[in-house]
C-alpha cells in the first residue's frame, strides 16, 4: 500500500509538473498568438501606409498631369493670343496702298531668332531706354514690316537685317555717279528700310505692282528707332544724320534705320524679326455704289 501510495504521489507530482509545463506552453502560445495579432495589426498598417502613399502619389501625379495639361493650355492660350495679336497689327497696319486690292492673311509662322541676334537686340533695346536724349516714342519697342525675295526674307531671319552690297554705293568712283536707286531718303549702302505699313513694301516681292491673285510673305520685325530725324524731301541716297538713328520719309510710311554695325554692314542691332505673314492679294468691291 505505501508502494502503491508512494507511487500515486509520484504520479501526482508529475501529473503537476506537466500541469504547470501545459501552463507554460499555453502562456507562451497565447504570447506567441499575441505576437502573431501584433504582426498582423502591423502589417495591416503597413498596407494601409502603403496605400494611402499610394493613392498620394497618384493624386500627387494627377495633380501635376493636370498642371502640365494647365500649363500647356495656358502657353497655348498665350500663343494663340499673341498670333492674333500680330495678325491684328498686320490688317490694321494696311494703308490702302492697292486700294483696289484687299488682302487675306493665309498663313502666320512665329519666327526664332538665333540667340546671338535676340540678346544683341535686347541690349540695343536697353541702352536706347536708358538714353534721356530720346523721347518716349524714340524708346518704345513697335511692328514694323520688310518685304524680299524669299531667299532674302530666310537670310534676314537667321542673320537679322543687314545693308545692300550696292557696288556703287560702298565703292564710289570719280566722275559721273551711276543712276540708281541709292535709298529715297538714306544709303542703303549703310542702313536698312523699313515701314509702317505691310502693304507698303509688297511691292518688293516682286518688284511690281501687287495684282489680284498675287501672294507673298512679309517680315513683321520688332524696332526701336532712336532718335529720329524727319525727311520732308526726298534725298537720295542721303548718309546717316550725325547725331540721329534713324530717318522717318515725307509721307512717314518708311524708317531708315542705321547703327555701327550696319555702318561695317553687319546686320542692324535695334531690329529683330517676331513674324512671317503669309498673305493673298483679293480684288476688292471698292467704290460699289449703295442698291437704293
Amino acid at each position: 500500500l505505501k508502494s502503491e501510495q508512494s507511487q500515486l504521489e509520484s504520479e501526482q507530482s508529475q501529473l503537476k509538473s506537466e500541469q504547470s509545463q501545459l501552463k507554460a506552453e499555453q502562456s507562451q502560445l497565447k504570447s506567441e498568438q499575441s505576437r502573431m495579432q501584433h504582426l498582423q495589426d502591423v502589417q495591416v498598417r503597413l498596407e494601409e501606409e502603403r496605400r494611402a502613399r499610394r493613392q498620394a502619389y497618384e493624386s500627387a501625379l494627377e495633380s501635376a498631369r493636370l498642371l502640365d495639361a494647365e500649363k500647356q493650355a495656358r502657353r497655348q492660350a498665350e500663343q494663340r493670343y499673341e498670333e492674333l495679336e500680330a495678325k491684328m497689327h498686320f490688317m490694321r497696319s494696311i494703308t490702302n496702298t492697292n486700294p483696289e486690292l484687299v488682302f487675306e492673311v493665309t498663313a502666320m509662322r512665329r519666327v526664332a531668332p538665333p540667340a546671338e541676334l535676340l540678346r544683341g537686340f535686347e541690349e540695343a533695346a536697353a541702352a536706347m531706354e536708358a538714353r534721356a536724349d530720346l523721347a518716349l516714342p524714340e524708346k518704345m519697342r513697335r511692328m514694323v514690316f520688310h518685304t524680299a525675295p524669299a531667299d532674302a526674307l530666310a537670310r534676314i531671319e537667321q542673320e537679322g537685317m543687314r545693308p545692300c552690297m550696292c557696288s556703287v554705293c560702298l565703292k564710289p568712283t570719280s566722275g559721273v555717279w551711276p543712276e540708281h536707286d541709292a535709298g529715297f531718303f538714306g544709303n542703303h549702302a549703310l542702313g536698312v528700310y523699313v515701314s509702317r505699313h505691310a502693304d507698303y513694301t509688297f511691292y518688293y516681292q516682286r518688284q511690281r505692282k501687287v495684282q489680284p491673285g498675287d501672294t507673298g510673305t512679309v517680315l513683321m520685325l520688332e524696332l526701336v528707332t532712336g532718335k529720329t530725324k524727319y525727311f520732308c524731301v526726298k534725298r537720295m541716297g542721303a548718309p546717316p544724320t550725325k547725331g540721329y538713328d534713324c530717318h522717318e520719309s515725307p509721307t512717314h510710311l518708311e524708317f531708315f534705320v542705321w547703327d555701327q554695325d550696319t555702318l561695317q554692314q553687319r546686320a542692324c542691332l535695334r531690329l529683330l524679326p517676331r513674324w512671317a505673314v503669309e498673305w493673298k492679294a483679293v480684288k476688292s468691291r471698292f467704290g460699289v455704289l449703295h442698291d437704293a
